[in-house]
């Protein structure tokens, strides 16, 4: 009892040799044509309706007061970065060291910060700088500064994660799969 083989089925080589087509997605490109029409619809709209009178915006936009705020909301993210950068290394590194009561103290911040919203986190250091006689310095920076504990727990946390990747053979933070 042999079966015979069908003479019709390709061979390893034929499969190997064959040209791959890419997968065609006509539904994908209509999709895009549509939002793309819609979009310059928006713009053409914005752009062309006099009721926005960008006259008006453009003169109000370019007083002293306005501009002054754009500049200081820029330094005050950039500032609230750095600090957060710098204060975020410093927790991670004690998160990572083999002291248990440096780790306890750097986690118990991370937990406390991260449990609590973000919004009372603003009102709370908002308050403890007011309190703390820090008024010129909340003054200047408005209500901007409260924004470092939240960067410092997100950077440190960052740094202990990839850090505990490397230390267990992995040289890079894994990559997002490419989709096809």
């Amino acid at each position: 009892m042999t079966q015979a083989v069908p003479t019709d089925i390709a061979s390893d080589t034929d499969l190997l040799a064959a040209k791959l087509v890419p997968l065609r997605r006509p539904g994908r490109w209509l999709t895009a044509a549509v939002v793309l029409v819609l979009l310059a619809m928006l713009v053409h709209t914005v752009l062309t309706n006099p009721r926005f009178q960008w006259d008006v915006v453009g003169r109000y936009f370019t007083t002293a007061a306005v501009l002054h705020g754009l500049w200081l909301t820029i330094w005050l993210t950039a500032a609230v970065m750095v600090c957060g950068y710098v204060l975020g290394t410093g927790l991670a590194v004690l998160r990572l060291s083999g002291n248990p009561i440096l780790r306890s103290v750097s986690f118990g911040y991370v937990w406390l910060v991260r449990s609590v919203p973000p919004l009372v986190q603003l009102l709370f250091w908002y308050e403890l700088a007011s309190e703390a006689e820090l008024d010129s310095l909340t003054h200047s920076l408005d209500i901007g500064a409260e924004n470092v504990p939240l960067t410092v727990t997100l950077h440190s946390s960052d740094i202990a994660s990839q850090q505990h990747l490397i230390k267990y053979g992995q040289e890079y933070p894994a990559e997002k799969p490419k989709s096809y």
